[in-house]
């Protein structure tokens, strides 16, 4: 089967969801230290979840960044 994304787009993608973890290991740790009031909704181990929708929301706006939805999503 031949691969459907380019090599430079899954290293995007790799990064992405790196930073996608990042981002909810820290605010999980901020809510574990009181710093965070109220409650969280973390979606730790569904980061490829918010990068496949960038990437198929990229292909159908004929753009392939996925920095368009990741942006909106963990701005």
């Amino acid at each position: 089967m031949k691969p459907e994304y380019s090599k430079e787009l899954l290293a995007e993608m790799w990064k992405k969801l790196n930073l996608a973890r990042e981002f909810e290991t820290r605010v999980q740790w901020l809510f574990s230290m009181g710093l965070v009031h109220g409650t969280t909704h973390l979606g730790i181990g569904e980061e490829a979840t918010v990068i496949d929708h960038a990437v198929e929301y990229g292909k159908a706006s004929k753009n392939p960044s996925v920095d368009d939805v990741f942006d909106d999503v963990y701005a």
